[in-house]
């Protein structure tokens, strides 16, 4: 998936509401996001509100080179108090998923 393919499923998906700097955007909902490469792959790390307090951290994998549309791994990475903290744990995970070869 090209990023600019990346980014309107990512966009689709959350629904982002303008304004990105430094490959980071807010949602409507509070939800927070970054996207990189990583080893051939693009990443999309999210901050997604918890119901009982705090922030999941959600990633989604996929093939930066062109592959087929849609994410090729994606997880919930754990919770963490704050938006920011949320993000770096998913981009942690996803860095570990794509070094340990997870990712197909």
């Amino acid at each position: 998936m090209s990023p600019a393919a990346a980014l309107a499923y990512s966009e689709k998906r959350h629904h982002v509401a303008g304004g990105q700097a430094a490959g980071m955007s807010q949602a409507q909902g509070a939800a927070m996001e970054r996207q990189f490469e990583y080893g051939g792959y693009l990443v999309v790390a999210s901050a997604v509100p918890n119901a009982a307090g705090g922030f999941a951290g959600q990633m989604r994998i996929a093939d930066a080179f062109g592959e087929p549309a849609g994410p090729t791994y994606e997880a919930i990475a754990g919770d963490a108090p704050t938006q920011e903290a949320a993000v770096a744990l998913a981009e942690a995970t996803a860095m570990r998923a794509i070094d340990a070869g997870e990712v197909r």
